[in-house]
């Protein structure tokens, strides 16, 4: 693989995890995680209007990744069982491009459910601005809610990515972030009942 990099001269090389040494980010105070993305106000308006008056709470979903990531087995969640512990009451909006057939078969059954066409991540960005929340594994659309700063619940395997740390509920990446953890291995309906109880206390719904 190193023979494929490119050979153009460098003045310098940095290991990524040596980066926050390197640029005097010691502690996580030091991180300031403020957005750093913001997104297209002209797309933001064109899903304004897709999106049409506001009547519910809107909560976007990305419920898996890419199927060739070496780990997706364990980020990704089974769309039967997202929907299974979704409370009625909010308005959903579907977050990912790509999907298995199986969970686009069940999702044609689900109209519930918000399916936009969406083109690039500018689009993702302008309609995740328009939501009231991201509900997401660990993929890019969790990533770029977290980069505009939009109200985030990542829910994550027992055993995260590193970046994620372990034990806590918030994260120096991102501001306004709440982790949610599988308490055992492979536990998605344990996570998914807490967030869909979090979920009527925060939007104050019945049950």
């Amino acid at each position: 693989m190193l023979d494929q990099l490119p050979t153009t001269p460098l003045d310098l090389a940095v290991p990524l995890l040596s980066l926050p040494h390197r640029l005097g980010l010691l502690q996580e105070s030091d991180l300031h995680a403020e957005p750093y993305l913001s997104a297209d106000p002209n797309r933001q308006a064109y899903w304004q209007a897709w999106l049409g008056p506001r009547q519910r709470p809107r909560i976007g979903l990305a419920w898996s990744g890419n199927p060739k990531h070496r780990n997706d087995h364990e980020r990704s969640l089974p769309l039967a069982e997202l929907l299974r512990l979704l409370p009625e009451g909010l308005e959903y909006v579907v977050l990912q491009k790509e999907m298995l057939e199986e969970d686009a078969a069940l999702l044609a059954q689900t109209p519930a459910l918000r399916r936009p066409a969406l083109g690039d991540f500018a689009d993702s960005a302008a309609l995740c601005s328009q939501l009231d929340l991201v509900i997401s594994v660990d993929t890019c659309v969790a990533h770029l809610a977290g980069a505009l700063g939009c109200p985030l619940w990542l829910v994550l395997p027992q055993n995260p990515d590193w970046r994620w740390l372990l034990a806590r509920e918030d994260s120096p990446w991102y501001e306004q972030i709440r982790l949610w953890r599988q308490p055992s291995h492979g536990d998605w309906p344990a996570v998914m009942t807490a967030a869909g109880r979090a979920l009527r206390h925060v939007f104050r719904l019945p049950g």
